[in-house]
C-alpha cells in the first residue's frame, strides 16, 4: 500500500491539474473553432472568462465573473481591471503583469484577491494569454478559477502550523524527535534555553553525546527497551551536560512513532528539573542532619499523639529509663509516667493543643525499668501543618535528677549557712574620698585578722585582691564623678558587689559590700559608708554547684530550647551549620539570617564576662575531643538579657569535629537559686 500523500504534495497536484483544465478551456478557444461554439462554451464555462485592452480595461466578462464578483457585466466593462483587485495587492499585481507584457510573455498564472460588489474578497487563479495582432499586444484574456475556498484552507493549515510552532519553539518543555538510532531529526528552539545549544547545532548528532557519562548505559538501555514499546509513554529521567560544561537534571516522557509516517521518529518531551532535585537533595540532607541530631541528642526528643501516644522517641530514652524504644513507641506516655504527675501531664498536653503555644517547664517522675523514681524536665509545642491545625506535641526530656537531688542538698547546706551567718556579726565601715577609711568596725579582726587601727592605715589597694581592688576603684570613681556632677544618689541609695579581701596571715576571703553615699549636714558628699559580710561559704556553695552543674549535661531549666550544630575545623574554623526555628524567638535573629554569620554574632552578644570563659571552654572540648557543655549570658539585641545552657556531643568528620546538641533558656532557673539562696 503507497504511503499517505502530505499536504505540499497534494496542493502540488491540484495546481497542476488547475493548470491542465486552465490550458485545455484555452484548447477549446482556438481560433479554428465556429463562433457559435466559443460563444456557447465561454457563456456556459464554470471558470470566469474576461478580456482587457492593451490599457487593461475590460472589454469583456462572461457570466461565470459577474456572478463571482457581484457586478453586472455594464458595471465591469470599461473598469480598470485593478479596480477591483484588492488594494493591498494593486501594485504587486501591476508590476506582474507589467513585467508580461513588457517582456512579451505569452502566458502566465498568478493568484490574486478580487473585492466583489458586496465589498467581499475572493481568491481566484488565472491564466493570462497577450493578445497580439501584426506582432503588437492589442490587450489580454484570462481564464480565472474560484480558489477562495483552497485559500482558506491553506491560511487555516498556515495558523496551525504556526501555532504548533509557537507552542514547541516557546514551550518550558523540550520536544526532541530521533530516528531509530538515536540521531537527533528535530528539536524545539526552547533546547537552548536550558542546555545552550542552537537546534541546528544538534539536528543530525546522536543525541546520547548530551547525556552525562554516568548515565549513558543507564540511558542506551532504557532507549533499546522504548523501542520495543508501541504503545506507551516511557518516563525517565537523566542528566544533561551543557555547553558550557554544567550539569543538569531532566526528566520526561519518550513515545515510539517510528511507524507513524507523519513523525517517523521517537519522540521526546523533556523538562528541566534541576532546582526540584536540588531542592529534594537539600530537604533529604536537613532530614539526614535532623535524625543524626536526634539520634545522637543527649536529650530525649519525642513525638506524641494528642491522645498520649508515643509517635517517635529518641534512642536517648534507653539510655536513661532502661525501656527501648520499640516497646515504648505506640504505648501512652502516661504508663511511664508517676500516677501523682501524669494528670498534671495530660494537661500540659491539652493546652498546647488547644491555645497552640509551646509549654516551657515541666517536670515531673518517670519510672525506670528497674522500678526506682528518676526526674525529668520537659518542654515543648504543637506542630502544625500548613494551614495551622496542630499535628502532634514535639518535645524534649531531660533527665534532672542528680539536679533535684543536688538542690535538696543546698537548701539543707542553705539552712546550715543561714544559723552560721545569723551568729557571725558584719563589719560596719566608713571610707572618705580623700582621707582613706576614718572607721571599721572591731568585727574585722574575725573578718580578716586585723585589728580595726590595722585595718584603717591599709589603702584600698592592701585590703582587696588585685581585680577586686580594680573592681571597687572603679566603682569609687563612677560614683563619686556622679556625685560630683550634680547628680546626686540620694540617701536611699545603695550598691551591692562581691570582692575579695587579703586577710593577714596572707589568705583570701570573700565578702559582699553593701555601700551606701556619705554626706554632711550640708548635703556635700563626704565619702562612702558599708556593710561587709562573709560570704565564702556562699561561694564555695556556688562553686560547687557549678562543678556539679557543668557534669551534668543534661540539666537546663528552660525550654523549648534550640537545637543546633556547630564544627570545629582542623584549621581553626569555626561555625554552625545548623540551627532549628526556635533561633528567632530566643534570640531575636532574624529567621532569615545566613548560617555563615550566626557564629560571630552568637559570639558579639555573649556577655562580656562571659566571653573568655565561652572561648576556652569550646577550644578544650574541641581539644579533648569531648563532649562541649557551657553556661552563660546572652544579650539580645533588645538589651533583654538570659542565661543559656548549651550541651552538645562531637562526632568526627573529615576534616572537623561536628557538635550536636541543645541549647536552652535557663533564666528561670537561675533566678530560682538565687531566691534559694
Amino acid at each position: 500500500m503507497s504511503k499517505k500523500p502530505t499536504y505540499n504534495e497534494l496542493e502540488k497536484r491540484v495546481k497542476e491539474l488547475e493548470k491542465s483544465a486552465l490550458e485545455n478551456e484555452w484548447l477549446k478557444l482556438a481560433p479554428q473553432e465556429s463562433e457559435k461554439q466559443y460563444r456557447i462554451l465561454v457563456e456556459n464555462a464554470a471558470d470566469i472568462i474576461y478580456r482587457a485592452n492593451a490599457l487593461g480595461f475590460f472589454t469583456f466578462f462572461n457570466p461565470a465573473g459577474t456572478k463571482l464578483t457581484g457586478y453586472v457585466d455594464t458595471d465591469l466593462i470599461g473598469k480598470h481591471y485593478t479596480d477591483i483587485i484588492h488594494a493591498d495587492y494593486r501594485s504587486e499585481v501591476e508590476r506582474f503583469y507589467g513585467r508580461q507584457f513588457v517582456k512579451n510573455i505569452p502566458v502566465t498564472y498568478l493568484e490574486l484577491p478580487l473585492i466583489t460588489a458586496k465589498q467581499k474578497q475572493v481568491w481566484v487563479g488565472q491564466h493570462v494569454q497577450l493578445t497580439i495582432e501584426d506582432g503588437q499586444i492589442i490587450g489580454f484574456q484570462a481564464i480565472a478559477r474560484d480558489i477562495t475556498e483552497r485559500k482558506k484552507m491553506e491560511e487555516s493549515l498556515r495558523r496551525s502550523e504556526q501555532y504548533f510552532k509557537e507552542i514547541t519553539e516557546n514551550s518550558s518543555d523540550i520536544l526532541i524527535i530521533t530516528d531509530k538510532n538515536g540521531y537527533i531529526k528535530y528539536c524545539s528552539l526552547s533546547i537552548e534555553r536550558f542546555t545552550g545549544y542552537k537546534p541546528e547545532e544538534l539536528i543530525g548528532k546522536n543525541g546520547f553525546v548530551l547525556i552525562h557519562p554516568d548515565d549513558i548505559k543507564r540511558a542506551g538501555s532504557d532507549y533499546s527497551k522504548a523501542l520495543l514499546s508501541k504503545d506507551s509513554a516511557i518516563p525517565n529521567v537523566f542528566r544533561i551536560v551543557c555547553k558550557d560544561g554544567s550539569v543538569r537534571d531532566f526528566e520526561g516522557l519518550g513515545r515510539n512513532l517510528l511507524d507513524n509516517p507523519a513523525v517517523a521518529g521517537f519522540i521526546m518531551n523533556v523538562h528541566d528539573i534541576t532546582e526540584r532535585k536540588q531542592t529534594e537533595d537539600a530537604l533529604r540532607e536537613r532530614e539526614e542532619r535532623l535524625q543524626t541530631i536526634f539520634d545522637n541528642a543527649e536529650e530525649i526528643i519525642h513525638m506524641i499523639a494528642w491522645d498520649g501516644t508515643f509517635l517517635y522517641i529518641s534512642p536517648s530514652w534507653e539510655r536513661f529509663t532502661g525501656f527501648s524504644v520499640s516497646e515504648t513507641v505506640g504505648k501512652s506516655f502516661v504508663n511511664y509516667v508517676h500516677p501523682e504527675d501524669a494528670p498534671v501531664c495530660l494537661e500540659v498536653v491539652k493546652n498546647v493543643r488547644e491555645t497552640g503555644q509551646p509549654h516551657k517547664i515541666m517536670e515531673f517522675r518517670v519510672k525506670h525499668a528497674s522500678g526506682k523514681w528518676i526526674w525529668f524536665m520537659n518542654s515543648g509545642v504543637a506542630v502544625k501543618d500548613g494551614q495551622g491545625n496542630p499535628l502532634y506535641f514535639m518535645g524534649v526530656a531531660m533527665d534532672i535528677t542528680e539536679r533535684k537531688q543536688a538542690e535538696e542538698a543546698l537548701k539543707k547546706s542553705e539552712e546550715h549557712y543561714r544559723i552560721v551567718a545569723d551568729n557571725v556579726r558584719d563589719v560596719i565601715w566608713a571610707f572618705d574620698i580623700n582621707k582613706g577609711y576614718t572607721f571599721v568596725s572591731p568585727s574585722v579582726k574575725l573578718l580578716r585578722g586585723y585589728t580595726p587601727d590595722e585595718a584603717m592605715k591599709q589603702t584600698p589597694e592592701q585590703i582587696f585582691t588585685h581585680e577586686s581592688f580594680k573592681k571597687f576603684n572603679e566603682i569609687l570613681q563612677r560614683e563619686y564623678s556622679l556625685e560630683m556632677s550634680g547628680q546626686k544618689h540620694g540617701a536611699a541609695w545603695s550598691y551591692n558587689t562581691e570582692l575579695e579581701m587579703v586577710c593577714k596571715d596572707g589568705s583570701t576571703v570573700w565578702t559582699e559590700l553593701v555601700m551606701n553615699i556619705l554626706y554632711n549636714e550640708q548635703g556635700e558628699t563626704t565619702g562612702l559608708i558599708g556593710i561587709t559580710r562573709d560570704i565564702t561559704e556562699r561561694k564555695q556553695a556556688e562553686e560547687a554547684l557549678r562543678k556539679s552543674e557543668k557534669r551534668l549535661l543534661g540539666i537546663t531549666t528552660n525550654m523549648p530550647g534550640v537545637v543546633f550544630q556547630f564544627y570545629a575545623k582542623d584549621n581553626g574554623e569555626y561555625g554552625i551549620s545548623y540551627v532549628s526555628e526556635r533561633l528567632s524567638d530566643l534570640f531575636e535573629v532574624p529567621s532569615d539570617t545566613e548560617l555563615e554569620d550566626l557564629f560571630p554574632i552568637f559570639i558579639s552578644h555573649i556577655k562580656e564576662e562571659d566571653l573568655d570563659r565561652f572561648t576556652a571552654s569550646v577550644q578544650n572540648a574541641v581539644k579533648a575531643i569531648a563532649p562541649w557543655t557551657f553556661e552563660g549570658r546572652y544579650i539580645k539585641p533588645s538589651g533583654k538579657m538570659f542565661w543559656f545552657h548549651a550541651m552538645t556531643i562531637p562526632t568526627r568528620h573529615e576534616d572537623r569535629l561536628v557538635f550536636d546538641g541543645v541549647l536552652l533558656d535557663i533564666t528561670e532557673r537561675k533566678e530560682a537559686e538565687n531566691a534559694l539562696r
